[in-house]
C-alpha cells in the first residue's frame, strides 16, 4: 500500500498531477475493488480482507486526502473513492490533511447549498461529501 500511495502522491507536485488518467484509473479501480468487496461479502474471504486491508492503510487513505481539492479535473474519481474507502480506513493522525479536506469540502457543500437549481449528480456529490466529511471528523 505504501507504494501505491507514495505514487499517488509523487505525481502531485503541489499543483498538478503528473499522469491524470492514471491517477483517475488508479482511484477507480480502488473504488471498483472496495465496492464489490462491501457488496458481495463472503465471495473470496481471503481477498476481500486483502483488499479492504491494502486500500485503508494509512498511507493509502492519506495520499487520497492529499490529492482531494488539488485537482479540479480529478475531484469527482477522489470523492467517489474516498466515500467507498472513507468508512474503512486507519486514519491515524492526519491533522493537517484531515483539515485542508475538510476545508475543501466544507467550502464545495457551501456551494452546493447556494445553488438555486438541483440534480441527481449534484445530490449525489453532496450526499458523498458529507459522508466523507463525517468519515474525516471521526
Amino acid at each position: 500500500p505504501q507504494s501505491l500511495s507514495e505514487l499517488l502522491v509523487g505525481m502531485y507536485n503541489g499543483n498538478e498531477i503528473g499522469d491524470k488518467k492514471l491517477v483517475k484509473r488508479i482511484l477507480a479501480l480502488v473504488d471498483d475493488l472496495v465496492t464489490d468487496v462491501v457488496l458481495h461479502p463472503g465471495l473470496h474471504t481471503k481477498v476481500e480482507k486483502d483488499v479492504l486491508e491494502y486500500f485503508t492503510t494509512k498511507p493509502f487513505c492519506e495520499s487520497s486526502v492529499v490529492l482531494l481539492g488539488s485537482v479540479k479535473s480529478l475531484n469527482d474519481t477522489i470523492l467517489r473513492t474516498l466515500h467507498t474507502i472513507a468508512p474503512y480506513c486507519q486514519w491515524g493522525e492526519l491533522q493537517e490533511e484531515k483539515k485542508g479536506a475538510e476545508q475543501w469540502l466544507g467550502a464545495a457543500l457551501q456551494a452546493n447549498s447556494n445553488r438555486e437549481e438541483t440534480d441527481d449528480w449534484l445530490e449525489e456529490q453532496t450526499q458523498m461529501m458529507e459522508s466523507v466529511l463525517e468519515s474525516l471528523q471521526t
